[in-house]
């Protein structure tokens, strides 16, 4: 190894890093400080399109400095030379310490940053910092600093500069390094361990959504009803709905279970939107929405066909964000389901992911649909229950986000489906109870059982 062109090559690493890391830290993510970036925040494109950039200068220095560590650890292995003892102890505990100071500039959006990475690089923060905790790796990382101070009379004059550097250090205390250690570990194992998370939550939810508590052959969404909400219906409408009965319901907290966009008539959408299927029927009204296989156009009549209460929420926003919401929708066809209930990740979506997600920020300019995530189990989601509580919580602003167009109601008991004209009813539904979704939930009166007969769909 030339060592006297390694002090300049490290040193550029070094510089360029310190650059990189300056730039990533006067991002906007982190400068705006305002209520609504807090600590599950959602992001717009415009703040994913500059992480990902600025990402790229970032990791392009962990690769580079990973080189020099590689090269001059397999010489020593083989030599037992001071010399590339010295540089692999430097190089080791500099890119240690660069990835504490990228983690701490990560600040409470390290986990959509992480996120955000795995999902696009394959050098992701993950995979960058997992390579210190290897045993050779780690074997320099704590290999005594005052040993390494007494070498220099063992090394080649071009490497005095390291044992200068190695002087000025200050020591870093155990309760810093467990910190850093204990969090970075968590995340890589958690990261490694999705698939089996995936599959775990997969078979969970593909087994209590295949049964019911009730045998019942009939649903009550009326063909009449139907007819008068396609009268009232728009394209990019956000459709609510539920059914009774079924054990899914114990699983998605709150009331309303499921959450799709309307698309209209196929015509429309075989004319507007390139990414479309071409073997539906032009006359037919259809929705789009993320089930448990993936994300699929279906005909709006077999969303009716098997629920009980159906709400139509019309987004007031301007003509163009509508259009580029279904745009957004119709990109993600054919995604698989989101089983980890992750929103900050793009590849897999559950039903209200899907949709929020097209009412999102493109930049910080754009109108969006304000929303606030939840963690829920393991996952950081956003409930479809949540939409109605939050048009409750607002009915008092003059500049609402959303509006009712028509609420679908049923009576369980007398299995009565209807239009429920009541605005405290449409606006309070989201308080009702999980599981029966008896109209007369919050009556303190009403009794509740659970019927002995569970049965499987065929």
């Amino acid at each position: 190894m030339n060592y006297s062109s390694l002090e300049k090559n490290i040193k550029n690493i070094q510089k360029d890093f310190d650059e990189s890391l300056i730039k990533f830290k006067k991002d906007d993510i982190f400068n705006n400080k305002e209520s609504i970036y807090t600590k599950w925040t959602v992001y717009t494109k415009e703040d994913k399109k500059r992480i990902k950039r600025k990402w790229s200068d970032i990791k392009n220095n962990f690769v580079k400095l990973k080189k020099i560590i590689d090269i001059s650890k397999f010489r020593y292995l083989f030599t037992l030379d001071f010399n590339n003892f010295l540089v692999s102890y430097y190089s080791v505990n500099i890119y240690y310490n660069n990835l504490r100071e990228l983690n701490k500039a990560f600040w409470i959006h390290e986990e959509f940053i992480r996120q955000l990475l795995d999902d696009k690089f394959e050098y992701n923060y993950n995979s960058i910092s997992s390579y210190i905790y290897r045993y050779k790796f780690y074997y320099f990382l704590n290999y005594p600093r005052k040993f390494v101070i007494l070498l220099t009379n063992r090394v080649d004059k071009d490497l005095y500069w390291i044992i200068d550097e190695i002087k000025k250090w200050e020591n870093l205390r155990k309760e810093q390094r467990f910190f850093f250690d204990r969090k970075n570990i968590y995340y890589y194992f958690r990261h490694k361990s999705l698939s089996l998370q995936y599959y775990i939550s997969k078979y969970i939810w593909n087994f209590f959504s295949s049964m019911k508590f009730k045998t019942r052959k009939y649903w009550l969404i009326t063909t009449e009803n139907q007819e008068k909400c396609l009268k009232q219906i728009l394209p990019w409408d956000i459709i609510l709905i539920r059914s009774n009965w079924i054990w899914k319901n114990i699983l998605i907290p709150g009331f309303w279970k499921h959450m799709s966009m309307y698309l209209w008539i196929w015509k429309y959408i075989k004319d507007n939107f390139k990414k479309s299927p071409k073997w539906l029927i032009d006359d037919s009204h259809y929705i789009i929405e993320a089930v448990w296989l993936w994300v699929r156009i279906v005909e709006f009549k077999e969303i009716c066909k098997y629920n009980d209460y159906l709400w139509v929420i019309r987004p007031k926003f301007s003509d163009d964000k509508k259009h580029r919401a279904i745009k957004e929708a119709m990109q993600n066809l054919g995604m698989k389901y989101d089983f980890l209930f992750n929103y900050y990740s793009d590849k897999s979506f559950v039903c209200s992911e899907l949709i929020t997600k097209s009412y999102l920020k493109e930049n910080k300019d754009d109108e969006w649909l304000t929303i606030k995530l939840e963690k829920i189990g393991l996952g950081l989601t956003y409930p479809p229950n949540n939409i109605v509580k939050k048009m409750d919580e607002e009915k008092e602003l003059k500049n609402k986000e959303l509006e009712v167009i028509i609420f679908i109601d049923s009576l369980e008991r007398k299995k009565i489906n209807f239009i429920n004209e009541s605005e405290n009813d449409f606006l309070s539904s989201w308080n009702r109870t999980w599981f029966s979704g008896s109209f007369l939930s919050n009556v303190k009166k009403t009794r509740f059982s659970i019927p002995v007969s569970i049965v499987f769909k065929a």
